[in-house]
């Protein structure tokens, strides 16, 4: 499992991830939101540990603003890490400007070789709950251990609960 596949991004062969999952939080800019988004993030480590077939799976953050959005943007909004995997300079969920090219080289590289050989750039490690490391594609870039742990624990044992997703 590499990303996610809508019509515009990138597919993963199903040889290589049989399963493609999304998951998409329906925010309403309430106080509930920081819950859910911690949960999708606990979901989307719980299944990336999940490997199928013995594949390993290979789970990133991505938590670049470009340059130009700095001022405004907070965080990275869904599907703003395409144009860095594709290296398209200009796109419909935002410009890459010269000072965001290094992210995108390196994004690129990463899912060229994981298309051409099934592993991503030689730094980002399959994922192993035993390890509990991601790729985070940032500012500064690079493998993280235990990312978010303390929020994703804490949004589990108390924000979750709160959500009454079960009743």
């Amino acid at each position: 499992i590499m990303t996610h596949g809508d019509d515009d991004g990138l597919r993963v062969p199903p040889a290589i991830a049989p399963f493609q999952i999304i998951i998409i939080p329906m925010l309403r800019e309430g106080p509930e939101d920081a819950a859910l988004i911690g949960y999708c993030e606990e979901l989307r480590a719980r299944l990336a540990a999940q490997t199928a077939k013995g594949a390993p799976s290979y789970l990133y953050h991505f938590s670049y603003i470009a340059e130009a959005y700095r001022a405004q943007a907070k965080s990275a909004g869904h599907a703003t890490e395409i144009p860095y995997v594709w290296k398209m300079w200009t796109s419909p969920v935002g410009n890459v400007g010269e000072g965001d090219k290094p992210v995108a080289e390196l994004m690129h590289s990463c899912w060229a070789s994981f298309a051409k050989t099934g592993r991503p750039c030689a730094l980002w490690p399959a994922y192993a709950a035993e390890s509990d490391q991601l790729m985070e594609f940032s500012a500064e870039s690079g493998v993280r251990t235990g990312f978010k742990k303390a929020q994703f624990t804490a949004q589990e044992t108390v924000g979750l609960p709160l959500l009454k997703l079960g009743e």
